[in-house]
């Protein structure tokens, strides 16, 4: 069963690269988790679970620049919202292209590991 359900799996390793996301590329771990646990579709998996995982970190990214953001408006400075909104989306970009493919890595590893075990 739980090798068939895709959004639980994926949801596992979510909670894993959270849970360790102070260890560098810790997408990779919850991405291997989810695609061990899925033993195939690995690439679909990981990155599913890495989508899931870049969640919290960009609720988290909104919150923080949208207060810089308020402050820079309110100071007078309207030209230095924008800025702060353009470079969020750039940083959000990159943040779940992190996050998304270092997962899909890590379930291609975790299907791999799976079979071989």
């Amino acid at each position: 069963m739980a090798e068939q359900n895709i959004w639980v799996n994926a949801l596992i390793g979510a909670v894993v690269a959270v849970i360790f996301s102070w260890i560098p590329f810790s997408p990779v771990l919850g991405g291997a988790i989810a695609g061990y646990l899925q033993k195939d579709e690995g690439l679909k998996v990981g990155a599913l679970s890495g989508a899931i995982s870049a969640i919290p970190i960009m609720g988290i990214a909104f919150l923080f620049f949208g207060i810089v953001s308020f402050f820079t408006i309110s100071a007078g400075e309207p030209r230095g919202g924008l800025a702060v909104g353009l470079i969020v989306w750039i940083i959000l970009f990159f943040v779940l292209l992190y996050t998304v493919v270092l997962s899909a890595v890590g379930g291609i590893l975790g299907v791999y590991i799976a079979r071989e075990a």
